[in-house]
């Protein structure tokens, strides 16, 4: 007589873990952000079992708060340059803008770069960003930033703007949209950044500790975000990508549309990783903002590896 075996019973399922939640911070929302806020929209970090979100507070608030383990990561890239320069055990895992998308706005009656001479730039900050963009300017005009014009911190573009339109200064850095709203006042566009040299803007930063302890978190996390990079990238988002510095950077829609190609050329077109040249660039600039003295090894400032590891 024959015997039926009795029907297997099937694996359970094994249950999805929960995905790990993750904090962003950032100064305030910008173009830096995107390419976090678009793995977050379109589900890039979720495919990560990553849930992330944007938080919004001072530079070294934050700062404070990574290497204490209360945030995971910091989007931007000068800020921990300099901390992991000054030996906080912080690193550079990517850089998503690696190239300005900033110009020098100038009074009408600057013709031409010598005009400059003996006049007053506004800037965001001393020893910073643009205090570097608005010196590489002055020199590519043949002056000496030291001696042909003066530095004047004014806090964000908006601000620099009016100062340059109410002729307190007669030059400014500034990044869009205040670059279109200074042409439609009658200011002048006198020079891109970018056409002079790099200079990156924007990165995701982690603390030592993190990496030490949760290395396959930070891989996911810059796993999703060079998705997010690859989608900001393709031209054939380009709607999308203005829809969302409009509801989320605060732009109009006609100066997010008119800033896209300079916003979008920024990006950066190696996913993530700078050149050994512009690394020690960013390492000589906070060194001497810091006044640090003595070699500072790339490795002790940049981490690269989880890019080449999300790459391969």
């Amino acid at each position: 007589m024959a015997t039926t075996k009795p029907a297997s019973t099937p694996a359970p399922p094994t249950p999805t873990p929960k995905p790990d939640k993750v904090s962003f911070a950032t100064t305030t929302i910008g173009g830096a952000d995107m390419p976090a806020l678009v793995a977050m929209k379109k589900g890039f970090f979720a495919q990560e079992n990553v849930e992330a979100e944007l938080v919004t507070m001072r530079t070294d608030v934050s700062l404070k708060a990574m290497v204490a383990g209360e945030i995971g990561f910091i989007i931007g890239l000068d800020s921990s340059v300099r901390a992991a320069v000054q030996g906080l055990p912080v690193k550079v895992l990517m850089a998503t803008i690696d190239k300005p998308y900033h110009e020098l706005v100038v009074r009408p009656e600057i013709k031409e770069g010598k005009d400059l001479k003996g006049k007053t730039i506004g800037i965001a900050s001393a020893a910073g960003t643009t205090e570097n963009m608005a010196r590489a300017a002055l020199e590519h005009y043949g002056l000496d930033p030291d001696k042909d014009a003066t530095f004047t911190v004014m806090g964000d573009s908006g601000q620099r703007l009016a100062a340059v339109k109410g002729g307190g200064v007669q030059g400014a850095i500034l990044s869009p949209p205040a670059t279109f709203q200074a042409e439609a006042m009658g200011l002048k566009r006198m020079l891109k950044i970018a056409d002079i040299m790099e200079s990156p803007l924007g990165g995701i930063n982690t603390s030592d500790k993190l990496i030490k302890e949760r290395p396959d978190l930070v891989l996911r996390v810059i796993r999703g975000s060079l998705k997010g990079l690859a989608y900001i990238k393709d031209p054939k988002n380009k709607d999308e990508l203005i829809n969302l510095w409009v509801t989320e950077a605060k732009n109009t829609k006609e100066d997010a549309t008119a800033a896209y190609p300079d916003n979008v050329r920024s990006y950066s077109d190696n996913s993530g990783i700078l050149s050994d040249k512009v690394m020690q660039q960013e390492i000589d600039r906070a060194k001497k903002t810091g006044d640090v003295k003595g070699d500072v090894p790339i490795s002790q400032v940049f981490d690269y590896s989880f890019v080449q590891k999300a790459r391969q």
